[in-house]
């Protein structure tokens, strides 16, 4: 079973000028990837009150008096607000049940709960460019320092290089994705409006139809339609007449009907194809500018780009950041060799007398000594690759 959340034993109570109110009691359950849990009580009984300890909002009068609340390996109940502030609103929300007093109602809906998707991508955004930045000037610095100086000056041009590359990659890939999704938007409503069509339910066609012609103009994406640019034009060109077209008793007319069951195919084909390989095509972009990889075919042209990417630039990139971050694991861990002793002595000083001006200079003395040990290069899970994606955005 693979557990997103686990509550273990937790027991809130809240100071009220009355005492202290006891309101939640040893409650736990956990919560499985891509399950639904439905916790059912009476008013009272302690469900929003567990749901606001897990997102850490609480009142200011509550008590956490023991329990866990485990996610993604984090105690919940322990993290400061800042690393709280990344999880709340982008891993874990709440759909408040008073909408009064949690939506503004003179604001639409919509505007509302996109707001806050909005601000915490842009939040995500800036500080994965931070930490991006952060992790190539680490890898910068120990590929340099592990590296004889003749080879400083590659090292630089391979890191200006994987830069322009990814931008340029990403820069690709987010104008297909919003053509890609385009598609996957218009190819369930216009089956579902042929179904609705076929059992004769009221259809307000003409505006739907002006709505679909409207996605369909972001199809027009090389390496989304480029082998189906024939075909896709002239099923745009058919349905166009289609959105002022007004169903008499709910009957299609049968060449409006096969103009939509073309595109209905075209659709399909144009989603079944090979994904770009845009990592690897936007650095033979970048090099070779003159040439399009749309116009081929699509395991061809991913063929051809991997390969061009592989011998002109990651064999020999992946050899040199290995060696960087082999000398960032090898620098700390000679550093925690020469800190263990240390440790030992730490020991043996905190069971005597000192005072606490004495045992605060003492442990930061001792402080500087263990920063060294850490890998800054150290990479937990899939974190950092997922902070590069998000950064080149």
């Amino acid at each position: 079973m693979d557990k997103i959340l686990e509550v273990k034993k937790l027991k809130i109570s809240f100071r009220t000028n009355s005492g202290t109110v006891k309101a939640v009691r040893d409650i736990s359950f956990d919560l499985e990837r891509g399950k639904t849990l439905a916790i059912v009580g009476e008013s009272g009984s302690g469900k929003s009150v567990t749901s606001k300890a897990i997102l850490g909002i609480l009142a200011g009068n509550s008590i956490i008096e023991g329990g866990e609340v485990l996610y993604d390996g984090k105690d919940l109940l322990k993290i400061d607000e800042e690393e709280m502030h990344r999880i709340r609103g982008d891993k874990i929300s709440m759909i408040f049940q008073d909408p009064l007093s949690s939506l503004n109602p003179i604001v639409k809906i919509g505007k509302q709960i996109i707001e806050a998707m909005l601000l915490k991508n842009k939040a995500n955004r800036r500080e994965a460019k931070v930490e991006y930045n952060r992790m190539m000037d680490l890898l910068k610095g120990n590929m340099l320092a592990a590296c004889p100086k003749d080879k400083h000056g590659r090292i630089e041009e391979l890191l200006n290089t994987f830069r322009a590359f990814n931008l340029k990659a990403n820069e690709m890939q987010n104008l297909y994705n919003v053509a890609h999704e385009a598609a996957q938007q218009i190819l369930p409503d216009l089956e579902d409006l042929l179904f609705q069509i076929e059992k004769k339910q009221e259809v307000a066609f003409a505006r739907k139809m002006k709505e679909y012609l409207t996605k369909a103009k972001k199809l027009r994406e090389p390496f989304l339609s480029y082998h189906f640019s024939a075909e896709l034009e002239q099923s745009i060109a058919a349905l166009q007449p289609l959105t002022k077209l007004n169903l008499k008793d709910g009957t299609l007319p049968a060449d409006a009907e096969k103009a939509l069951k073309s595109f209905v195919s075209l659709l399909h084909k144009v989603l079944e194809q090979e994904q770009p390989d845009f990592f690897s095509i936007g650095y033979y972009k970048v090099k070779n500018p003159s040439e399009d990889l749309a116009v081929k075919a699509r395991s061809q042209a991913n063929t051809t780009a991997k390969t061009y990417l592989d011998q002109n630039f990651m064999n020999e990139f992946v050899e040199l950041v290995s060696t960087g971050v082999r000398h960032s694991y090898e620098e700390a861990l000679g550093h925690k060799k020469e800190l263990m002793p240390l440790l030992g002595q730490a020991i043996n000083y905190f069971k005597g007398e000192f005072t606490e001006k004495e045992a605060l200079s003492y442990a930061e003395e001792l402080s500087k000594k263990v920063t060294p040990t850490i890998d800054s290069m150290e990479t937990i899970k899939d974190s950092t690759a997922y902070t590069f994606a998000l950064a080149l955005r």
